[in-house]
């Protein structure tokens, strides 16, 4: 298994810290638990190339399952890559990465 890497985008556009920012710069794989956040704007100022995982909203049933899903497509792409996983708020409080 590689590397995970898991950082809170918070609410609002300019809430990145500078630590978060040169993690994502340097990221190999970013991939979004939601595009749709206002905190993901901030990345479009840096053309990041980033994988949304939104199609999982649309085939869960509930939000128990969508956390169950989102933490195993992320599972599944760290078989292969290292992966920088992006929510918006607070990863610690992100019931995604809690699952």
């Amino acid at each position: 298994m590689y590397d995970l890497t898991i950082i809170g985008l918070g609410v609002d556009e300019g809430d990145l810290s500078l630590n978060a920012l040169n993690e994502i710069k340097g990221a190999k794989k970013l991939v979004a638990r939601t595009c749709c956040a206002l905190s993901f704007n901030a990345l479009k100022n840096f053309n990041a190339k980033v994988t949304s995982l939104d199609y999982v909203y649309e085939k869960s049933r509930n939000f128990n399952t969508l956390n169950v899903n989102l933490a195993k497509e992320v599972l599944n792409m760290l078989k292969t890559e290292n992966v920088t996983y992006l929510v918006d708020g607070s990863a610690m409080e992100d019931s995604s990465v809690k699952e």
